[in-house]
């Protein structure tokens, strides 16, 4: 699962395969007729995606903007290719986040991937993993009860146990919270007026409850006996909040451009995201950006609720990852953010929709070669951000055992990516601790000019002015 596709050398090579997917699937009109279906909805997240890019030119950090502009821009692609499935299809795609989440599940338990008793799995950050599981688990459960096998109750056992182990005291609440809805939503259901198929349900969840209170650490028992509103975590977020607050009163037009939070909160403390998505989008592109976000949020929900259909699957899932974003960062995670979309996307389909029946739009045939130009163009420049960030990924891993290499190919990084800052800031670093090992000033001075280099495109960013400082205080001796 590559920690939910967060980094760049994971998600940019993703994007580039995406759009190169939609390019061959636009040749051979295949995703004609689902484009036609949910044109409005494809023209709202092209919307959002513009307002991010279109941040590039005014950001506060210019390669924060294009890294975040480039992580969302992965949602177009996916949302293509999944609306051109049939209805069949669509559902054996969403029941493959079950086999996910479990997968996540082992593979942290395999090679104890916790921090402080929690489990992060490869996601690195508990909550995040704890959101995916908690849907996981309802997928599960739900093909369970449509017949597609026992193998499903294991699956969802498997993520129940996970999640308590992430220790996430809002994920946690919620899910409990949407169980106990679906199973009343799904009362007057034909597949769940079988009474055996709850009972089954129930007698399963009893084992695994106890088992995962079992083996919880004692730092998650610990953490849901301070759930509260001074829980010292709340404490800082709540200051978080406010901060942000304070910097989008000032920008509430446009934002400070996507990735400009990093750089422009108060340098009392280092934290990447405010960790509250509708305040990170609105402080990335403003209230313009907001605003475009609730239209995609709320346009499949009101398409749900005229049809008259009820799927409680889907709705739950959304309502719960659309709750836990308010408090939390884990829809930054593409992997997240996929979910909510498809599950979006899901929720508003018609029943019994079968896109290959539905007639392409005449208009749609007209610009197909100029969205096959921009698929083609969207895979060369992502191709080429991977390439600028896959070396920088290389780079830091070589920085124990081969510095000299490392170095080089930090410096490739930077000349292929002119607008970039932290390439020049990992090259201070690496010279700094060349100059430590060696004891030449040569190192230093280079250290310095990369540094210089860093500031200049950053030059209030509080972590980099520290850095400065500590490299010119820096007593080399030579050896």
């Amino acid at each position: 699962m590559l920690a939910g596709y967060f980094y760049e050398a994971v998600f940019l090579p993703a994007n580039a395969l995406l759009c190169l997917a939609v390019a061959l699937f636009l040749r051979n009109g295949s995703l004609s007729r689902s484009i036609s279906r949910t044109r409005a909805w494809i023209v709202a997240v092209l919307l959002l995606l513009a307002l991010y890019w279109l941040s590039v030119f005014y950001a506060a950090d210019v390669e924060a903007a294009v890294v975040e502009a480039s992580r969302l821009s992965g949602l177009l692609p996916v949302l293509l290719l999944f609306s051109s499935l049939p209805e069949e299809a669509a559902a054996k795609f969403i029941r493959q986040w079950a086999w996910a989440g479990s997968f996540l599940v082992l593979w942290g338990w395999a090679l104890h991937l916790f921090r402080n008793g929690r489990l992060e799995s490869t996601f690195g950050y508990a909550n995040a993993l704890a959101a995916l599981l908690a849907v996981g688990c309802w997928i599960a459960v739900a093909a369970y009860r449509e017949h597609h096998g026992k193998i499903y109750l294991a699956l969802a056992a498997v993520q129940a146990i996970g999640l308590i182990q992430t220790g996430s005291r809002a994920v946690i609440p919620l899910f409990v919270i949407g169980s106990l809805a679906m199973l009343f939503m799904g009362r007057s259901s034909a597949v769940n007026r079988r009474r055996p198929v709850w009972l089954s349900l129930a007698a399963a969840a009893v084992p695994v409850a106890a088992a995962a209170v079992l083996i919880a650490s004692d730092n998650i028992r610990q953490r849901f006996s301070e759930l509260g509103w001074n829980a010292p975590e709340f404490v800082l977020r709540r200051m978080y909040w406010a901060d942000g607050w304070s910097l989008f009163s000032g920008h509430w037009l446009f934002g400070l451009g996507a990735g400009g939070w990093e750089t422009a909160h108060p340098n009392r403390y280092f934290v990447r995201f405010v960790h509250q998505f509708y305040l990170q989008t609105a402080l990335d592109v403003g209230i313009v950006g907001l605003l475009v976000l609730g239209l995609l949020i709320v346009w499949p929900l009101v398409r749900y609720a005229k049809s008259g259909i009820r799927k409680p699957l889907p709705l739950l899932a959304v309502l719960l990852l659309l709750v836990h974003a308010a408090f939390d960062l884990d829809l930054i995670f593409p992997l997240c953010s996929a979910l909510l979309f498809v599950l979006l996307d899901w929720t508003g389909r018609p029943a019994g929709h079968d896109s290959s029946a539905a007639p392409a739009s005449p208009p749609l045939r007209g610009f197909r070669t100029a969205a096959i130009c921009a698929c083609l163009a969207a895979t060369i420049g992502f191709g080429w951000l991977a390439a600028g960030y896959g070396m920088k990924s290389a780079a830091m891993r070589l920085a124990a055992s081969d510095p000299a290499e490392a170095i080089h190919w930090m410096r490739q990084s930077a000349r292929l990516m002119p607008w970039t800052h932290s390439a020049h800031f990992q090259l201070a670093k690496l010279y700094q601790s060349e100059a430590l090992r060696t004891g030449s000033a040569g190192y230093k001075l280079m250290a310095l000019e990369e540094m210089d280099s860093a500031l200049r495109a950053l030059p209030h960013y509080s972590v980099y002015v520290h850095w400065s400082d500590t490299l010119k205080a820096m007593d080399i001796k030579a050896k």
